[in-house]
């Protein structure tokens, strides 16, 4: 007899997200499960309960840790997103070039922060770009959020830098084992010798011989990576996606260990827990008897709204990112529907230090360029502030000579949200000069690099691809807005309000401590709704409300 909790999972996810075995704490054991049954893409529930004990609003890192621990408690939970939920079967995502409308969120054109615009139709596609002023912030909008359009990347931030950047009531070590739990989930390792070597990473051996010759030591960045389909993609077994570079829009292959095929399928594998795709959240309030209520609109494919619904809840999480959820909360404290919402809400944004940087070289870096992002650099030594650096891949279809980098910069500046009635959005406050530091940065590191290997700046004249030196007004790492020991306590409790939480970016004091942010985001997550669960939502007072 089957296992009707596995039923709804393709193949590829329930091998992907290893239930044939124990979910991480659960004691749920769902082994009766028979992989090659498990071929039907998930079902999206058409129906939303007008009460749930406990609803999220966003199904990325933040998110889909709270759901599958909540699923594990025995909570009935229902996740919001308002992205569409992708089949995981033969190429689900757009092609990087050319792309296509499932690239895109609700735009006529893509909106990469460097390259061309192409001309796309209007579709709910992965990746969307929120526009500033001084600031375009990037977004995953999917089932599975972010994990969907990031790069895999996962990053501790180094401990001596966490302690200036993080509130002193947290400690690394407390930390520690759930970011562990993280690297279990996500399968997080460092690139094979035998990859690295591989034709499709020329490019970072290129960066690792060049940072080498600076006096720059090279180190393995980890990555939430299936190194074996790499390897059939570099075989030919596979159809090529990650060696050819795509990750901007979701990956083909799916060599990357996205939250869609681990922990939100272990979270509806446990039965206590519903996924709603394209469900738009769009006010939030509080009720006299206590309870959470939020205005919600069911859109299509096409961004029209088909519904529009409200539902209560007794626990409220957001985990709609930093744009998102502090969207959300600035707009309930300015409208009047969440009052107790204190002055630190919509405070403490910033890009994580954010700067891309294109060089010129000496030699061919290679073609195709492969993702992953596989090498680093710790500059601690740069004349402006400390720094890390990966060494992307820039995969133009042609061989080329360029080295391109994101630079992530140890910087304090902070920029804050702001609801506005005329836009009926909230509105960012980013000074013009706000990445000055992290661009200064950016040329100290360019500099080095150029000066050991005969390198300059920029890309070659005749590039055929718009290219910036420095590009400084686009983060990928949105973070801040509800940030811990502030707009929240050390564990995402809202001020003002019991039984709301916040799970997500939004948390993060606006950097990550030179770290790409996703794995924090996970590891935090884990610690808050861990000590929720234990302080806040006890089985016995958790059956008390569910009796109301």
């Amino acid at each position: 007899m089957k296992n009707k909790n596995c039923s709804h999972l393709t193949r590829r996810q329930f091998i992907k997200s290893g239930l044939t075995g124990l979910a991480i704490g659960s004691g749920l054991a769902i082994s009766g499960c028979d992989p090659l049954d498990i071929i039907s893409p998930p079902t999206t529930p058409t129906k939303t309960p007008d009460d749930i004990p406990a609803l999220i609003i966003g199904s990325g890192f933040g998110g889909a840790v709270t759901a599958l621990r909540l699923g594990e408690a025995g909570i009935p939970t229902m996740v919001l997103e308002q992205g569409r939920r992708w089949d995981t079967g033969v190429a689900p995502f757009s092609r990087s070039i050319p792309p296509d409308h499932r690239s895109t969120w609700l735009r006529n054109k893509t909106a990469l922060p460097f390259g061309p615009s192409f001309p796309i139709g209007k579709y709910t596609g992965v990746l969307d770009r929120v526009d500033y002023p001084n600031m375009h912030v990037y977004r995953g909008t999917a089932v599975g959020g972010g994990s969907i359009v990031y790069g895999g990347i996962s990053v501790q931030p180094p401990e001596n830098l966490f302690y200036k950047i993080f509130p002193a009531g947290i400690s690394y070590q407390e930390l520690q084992p759930y970011y562990d739990r993280v690297r279990h989930m996500l399968n997080i390792t460092t690139v094979p010798a035998d990859v690295y070597s591989s034709h499709p990473y020329r490019y970072a051996r290129v960066f690792a011989k060049h940072a080498a010759n600076a006096d720059l030591e090279v180190v393995d960045v980890e990555q939430a990576t299936d190194w074996d389909i790499i390897r059939s993609e570099i075989d030919g077994t596979t159809a090529p996606s990650a060696i050819l570079g795509e990750f901007f829009y979701g990956n083909n292959s799916l060599c990357k260990n996205t939250l869609d095929q681990n922990y939100l399928p272990m979270a509806e594998a446990t039965g206590f827990v519903s996924i709603h795709p394209l469900h738009r959240v769009i006010d939030v309030m509080e009720e006299n008897s206590g309870k959470y209520a939020v205005t919600v609109e069911q859109i299509d494919e096409t961004g029209e709204v088909i519904a529009r619904k409200k539902i209560t809840t007794t626990y409220l999480f957001f985990a709609a990112g930093c744009v998102g959820t502090t969207e959300l909360l600035v707009k309930a404290r300015s409208l009047g529907s969440l009052p107790n919402l204190n002055d630190e809400v919509g405070q403490g944004f910033g890009p994580n230090g954010n700067i891309l940087v294109t060089c010129t070289v000496n030699e061919s870096t290679g073609n195709p360029q492969g993702y992953p992002v596989i090498k680093g650099i710790r500059n601690y030594e740069n004349a402006e502030t400390i720094s890390r650096i990966e060494s992307l891949f820039l995969p133009t279809g042609f061989d080329h000579t360029c080295l391109f980098y994101l630079l992530l910069a140890l910087d304090t500046e902070r920029g804050h949200f702001f609801y506005d009635s005329s836009t009926h959005r909230a509105e960012l406050i980013w000074p013009a000069g706000g990445n000055d530091t992290a661009a200064r940065a950016a040329v100290d590191f360019a500099e080095r690099m150029n000066a050991a290997n005969d390198g300059y700046l920029g890309p070659p004249e005749d590039f055929p691809i718009p290219l910036q030196g420095i590009l400084r007004d686009s983060t990928y790492h949105p973070l801040g807005g509800m940030v811990m020991d502030k707009a929240c306590d050390l564990y995402g409790r809202v001020h003002g309000y019991p039984r709301m939480y916040v799970m997500d970016g939004a948390l993060l004091p606006g950097s990550c401590a030179t770290a790409n942010p996703s794995w924090t985001i996970a590891a935090f997550a884990e610690r808050n709704i861990e000590k929720i669960l234990t302080d806040d939502l006890t089985m016995n007072r958790e059956k008390r409300e569910i009796g109301r």
